[in-house]
């Protein structure tokens, strides 16, 4: 084969996957855009929530070990925060966020604390959107009636607070990039809550 043809068919394949692309799909991948702009260098641990299974077709990591999650297919969650912890402290000197559904958190929320009293400014992105949002949409699309996938929600940033940590909401890109660049300077854990219905909108206009 030609030198490149490998390099050639891989774009190639990209570009016909992103022209499939819903306005939901484009929306999640400028949230993961939006991350990776404001924070050069940035280590990205993603739970199991829709914007890490859009990212892991839409982002092209730029080092290794600088994007992994759990979004393999197994459902996995709460995953996002304790891995994000144990990356800050293997590399204390960049910037690590989790990015993490309002699900998957419920599993780890107490971490939380554990990033507080070791002092680990890591960034907690919550994607809310009031539930499980991945298993209802499978079900639905398989005329499955959709049973356990409303958890009841808290209000994540009065327990963020609560825990230690600098907690703010964010719904446009603008908005998330200037609360990661806050975030970066803090020296304590900060979390920013995304509502998904008021992100979509603001970004699918």
């Amino acid at each position: 084969p030609e030198a490149g043809w490998g390099a050639a068919r891989v774009a190639a394949v990209r570009a016909a996957v992103a022209a499939g692309y819903d306005g939901p799909a484009r929306a999640q991948a400028r949230l993961i855009d939006t991350i990776v702009a404001a924070l050069p260098g940035a280590i990205v641990a993603g739970d199991s929530t829709s914007p890490v299974y859009v990212g892991n077709f839409t982002h092209d990591a730029p080092a290794p070990r600088s994007w992994f999650n759990s979004s393999t297919g197994y459902g996995t969650l709460g995953y996002g925060l304790p891995a994000a912890i144990g990356a800050k402290l293997a590399a204390p000197a960049r910037p690590v966020v989790c990015l993490i559904g309002d699900g998957g958190l419920q599993f780890t929320l107490p971490e939380l604390a554990s990033a507080v009293e070791a002092g680990l400014p890591v960034i907690v992105i919550v994607w809310n959107n009031r539930g499980y949002g991945e298993i209802r949409k499978y079900m639905v699309a398989r005329d499955i009636t959709p049973v356990g996938v409303d958890p009841y929600t808290p209000d994540f940033l009065a327990l963020a607070r609560g825990f230690g940590c600098a907690a703010h909401a964010a719904a446009t890109p603008d908005a998330l990039a200037r609360e990661l660049h806050d975030a970066a300077a803090r020296t304590i854990p900060t979390v920013i809550e995304i509502d998904e219905a008021a992100w979509f909108e603001q970004v699918q206009r």
